[in-house]
């Protein structure tokens, strides 16, 4: 999980990482949003996760799971997969 950047709740546990990715001629932003949140501060690893998705869309109210945390995130469709988007429909 080395050089992404780390997607977190508003108590700075980690739900899931961002990576940009290059899909066919597009430059896409993605979140790989993990099947449970990581405390780091409590010697949580960045190599113990398991990937639930892949998001490159939008998706409503991730929920943190650490220690009853509760915090909720919302991931943005980025302007790059809304130009993917458009194009695909475009080319129909």
């Amino acid at each position: 999980m080395n050089g992404l950047k780390q997607w977190k709740c508003s108590r700075g546990h980690v739900l899931g990482v961002v990576q940009r990715v290059k899909v066919n001629d597009f430059h896409v932003t993605r979140l790989m949003l993990f099947r449970h949140a990581i405390n780091l501060e409590a010697n949580g690893k960045m190599e113990d996760v398991d990937v639930i998705a892949i998001v490159e869309g939008t998706t409503l109210d991730a929920a943190c799971d650490v220690d009853q945390c509760g915090a909720k995130r919302t991931w943005h469709m980025g302007q790059d997969a809304m130009e993917k988007l458009i194009r695909m429909y475009a080319a129909e």
